[in-house]
C-alpha cells in the first residue's frame, strides 16, 4: 500500500509538470519610479564616444550606491583573497609571467577602496560604458586617477623586465596585443581607459573612435537611444542597455558582403528578407538594474515585440496563485512552477516550428530547418484531455535539515491548477492500476487527508493531499499545509516560468553536508551565508515583450 501511495504522489507532481490587467503585478516594483527618473538623467561625458547606431551597448547614467559596494565587499573579499592567493603560487620565470605576477600581487596588497584608487586609480564613484563601433567591442570606464594606473603599470614594467607592446594611431599612444586574426587594444585616456579587440581590420578600422581621437558622429552624448529605453522600461540609472536587432543585422549583411566580395560564402540572397521580418517582429533586447541598494538587487531583460505578437504572447498568461512579481506567500527553501494556456502555447509553438524551418531553409541552416520540422512533429502529437485543464502549478520546499546525511525537519508543499482537479486525480489513480498498484481514495471535499503516512518516504512527516475546486493539493511537515493555504490565497496573473531559491539557507544547507562529510564546500564562507537572502527568477508578458527578471534580497551587513 505504501508503494502504491508514494506512486500516486509522483503522478500528480508529473502531471503537474505537464482580458488585460490595469497593472502588471509581475513588473518590478521599482519600474514606475524608474520611468519618471528617467526624465531627469544626464549622460555622462564618457557617452560622447558611443555612436547613435551602435548595435549594441550597455552604460551606466549614475554609478552604483557606494553603501552597495559597502555591503557586499565583506562577503565577497575572503574570497578573492583565496583567489588571488592562489594566482600568486603562478610560476614566474619569465618576464611576461614576472608582470603578470607583480599585477596580481598589486591587487592582492590593495583591496580597499584607498588602495584600488591609489594603484589602479579606480573608484566607485565612475560610470563605464560597454558598446560597439559596429561589431566591434569596446569597453570604457572613468578613472579617478589616470597617473596612478600609467604610474603602476610602469613600475610593474620596470620590475618585470616586460614592456607592453605599444602603438600610436591618430597621435595617441595605446597598448597593442595581437594573435593571428585578433587585435586587442588598449588606452589610458585623460580620465577613463579603453578597452576593444576583435577581428583585426576590423579594430584597426575603428582605432580613431577606440583611442579618442576622434568623436562619432552623431553620438549618444545627449543619451540618445539609451536614455529613451531607460525611459521606456522603467530601468534604474545604475546601468541599462540594448540590443538594437535592425542595426546589428546591418552590420552582419555588411561582414557577409565583404566576405563576398573576398570570395567567401555570404548569405544567400533570400535569407535578407527573414532577416528584416526578424528585426520587424523582435525590434530590441533591452536590459538593465531595477533596484541596487544594500538590501536588495534586481535586473531586467525584455524581448521587445511587435504589438500584435505582444497581444498574442497575453493571451497566453492564466490565473495560477502564489507567484505573482516574484514573489511568494512563504518564504521557501527553493520553488518553481508557472502558469500558461497550453493550447494556445502549442498554436504558437507550431507557429514558431514553421518559422524556424522557413528560416534554416531561406538562409541555408539545414540544422535549423530540421530542428523545425522535428519540433512541429513533435507538438502535433495531442494532449490527453485532462492535461488541456491544467494551467500550471507550484512546488515549494519550505525547509529541510540534514541529520548524519539523512534529511529531517522537511516542510513544503505542491499543487496542480486545472479546471477538473477531479478527473486529474482519477486519471493518476487509473494509472497506478495500469501500473498493477493500488491507489489510496483521496476524498474530492477541500480538506486536507492523510495521502501517504509518515516514514514511508525517509525524512519526511506524512503527506497529506486536498482536492480544491480548482487545484490538487500536496503537502508535508507542520508548515506546509498552511503554507499551502496562503499561496493559494494570493490570488493573479503567473508568471509563465517562476523559480526562487534561499541563497544564504542552501549555502548553509550545502556547508553542512560537506562538513557531516569531513570537507568543505568551496567558496562558501560565513558571511556570504548570512547576507545573501532570497533569489527570485521569472518570466512573465509585460507591455513591451517577453520579460525576464531577476531579483536578490540581502541583510545589511
Amino acid at each position: 500500500m505504501r508503494i502504491g501511495h508514494i506512486a500516486l504522489v509522483a503522478a500528480l507532481v508529473s502531471a503537474a509538470g505537464c482580458k488585460k490587467d490595469e497593472a502588471n503585478k509581475n513588473e518590478p516594483g521599482k519600474a514606475a519610479d524608474n520611468k519618471a527618473a528617467a526624465a531627469k538623467l544626464t549622460a555622462p561625458a564618457l557617452f560622447a564616444n558611443i555612436p547613435a547606431d551602435t548595435p549594441y551597448v550597455f552604460a551606466a547614467f549614475d554609478p552604483l550606491p557606494v553603501a552597495y559596494w559597502d555591503a557586499i565587499g565583506g562577503a565577497v573579499k575572503p574570497e578573492l583573497e583565496k583567489l588571488l592567493d592562489q594566482m600568486m603560487q603562478m610560476p614566474a620565470s619569465d618576464p611576461g609571467q614576472k608582470f603578470a605576477l607583480g599585477l596580481v600581487r598589486e591587487l592582492r596588497g590593495n583591496l580597499s577602496a584607498a588602495g584600488l584608487k591609489k594603484s589602479f586609480g579606480i573608484s566607485a564613484d565612475k560610470r563605464w560604458a560597454f558598446y560597439g563601433v559596429g561589431i566591434v567591442p569596446v569597453f570604457r570606464l572613468e578613472l579617478a586617477d589616470a597617473k596612478a594606473l600609467s604610474g603602476t603599470i610602469d613600475r610593474l614594467s620596470k620590475e618585470s623586465g616586460f614592456t607592453l607592446p605599444t602603438a600610436t594611431a591618430a597621435g595617441k599612444s595605446y597598448y597593442r596585443f595581437e594573435d593571428g586574426d585578433v587585435l586587442v587594444v588598449g588606452a589610458i585616456l585623460d580620465d577613463q581607459v579603453v578597452v576593444a579587440g576583435g577581428p583585426k581590420p576590423l579594430v584597426e578600422q575603428a582605432l580613431p573612435f577606440i583611442v579618442g581621437a576622434q568623436k562619432p558622429q552623431p553620438s549618444m552624448a545627449d543619451g540618445g537611444a539609451l536614455k529613451e529605453v531607460t525611459a521606456r522600461h522603467g530601468f534604474a540609472s545604475y546601468g541599462s542597455g540594448y540590443v538594437d536587432s535592425a542595426k546589428l543585422m546591418n552590420v552582419l549583411m555588411m561582414a557577409q558582403l565583404m566576405k563576398s566580395a573576398n570570395g567567401g560564402a555570404g548569405l544567400p540572397p533570400t535569407c535578407k528578407p527573414q532577416l528584416d521580418a526578424l528585426a520587424v517582429k523582435f525590434p530590441r533586447v533591452a536590459f538593465g538594474y531595477d533596484e541596487v541598494s544594500p538590501t536588495r538587487a534586481a535586473m531586467r531583460m525584455v524581448l521587445e515585440m511587435e504589438p500584435a505578437l505582444i497581444a498574442r504572447m497575453k493571451q497566453l498568461e492564466v490565473d495560477v496563485p502564489g507567484m505573482a512579481g516574484g514573489k511568494l506567500a512563504d518564504k521557501a527553501l527553493i520553488a518553481f512552477g508557472g502558469g500558461i494556456d497550453l493550447a494556445k502555447g502549442k498554436a504558437m509553438a507550431m507557429e514558431f516550428a514553421d518559422g524556424l524551418s522557413a528560416f534554416g531553409t531561406a538562409c541555408g541552416v539545414s540544422s535549423l530547418a530540421d530542428s523545425g520540422a522535428e519540433m512541429k512533429q513533435s507538438l502535433a502529437q495531442p494532449l490527453p484531455p485532462v492535461a488541456e485543464g491544467i494551467k500550471g502549478g507550484l512546488v515549494a520546499l519550505l525547509s529541510a535539515e540534514l541529520a548524519g546525511g539523512r534529511p529531517s525537519n522537511v516542510a513544503g508543499y505542491a499543487y496542480v491548477i486545472t479546471d477538473n482537479p477531479g478527473a486529474l486525480v482519477d486519471m493518476a489513480a487509473s494509472q497506478m492500476a495500469a501500473m498493477g498498484g493500488t491507489a489510496p481514495k483521496i476524498e474530492k471535499d477541500g480538506k486536507f487527508h492523510d495521502l501517504v503516512p509518515a516514514g514511508a518516504v525517509p525524512g519526511l512527516d506524512a503527506i497529506k493531499a486536498a482536492v480544491k475546486d480548482k487545484a490538487v493539493v500536496l503537502a508535508t511537515g507542520a508548515k506546509g499545509t498552511d503554507a499551502a493555504e496562503r499561496a493559494l490565497g494570493a490570488k493573479g496573473k503567473a508568471p509563465l516560468f517562476f523559480m526562487s531559491y534561499d541563497y544564504g539557507r542552501l549555502l548553509k544547507l550545502g556547508g553542512d553536508a560537506m562538513a557531516q562529510m569531513g570537507g568543505s564546500m568551496p567558496g562558501m564562507n560565513e558571511k556570504m551565508a548570512q547576507m545573501f537572502g532570497l533569489a527570485a527568477f521569472w518570466a512573465y508578458v509585460s507591455d513591451q515583450g517577453l520579460a525576464v527578471s531577476l531579483a536578490m534580497e540581502m541583510q545589511a551587513q
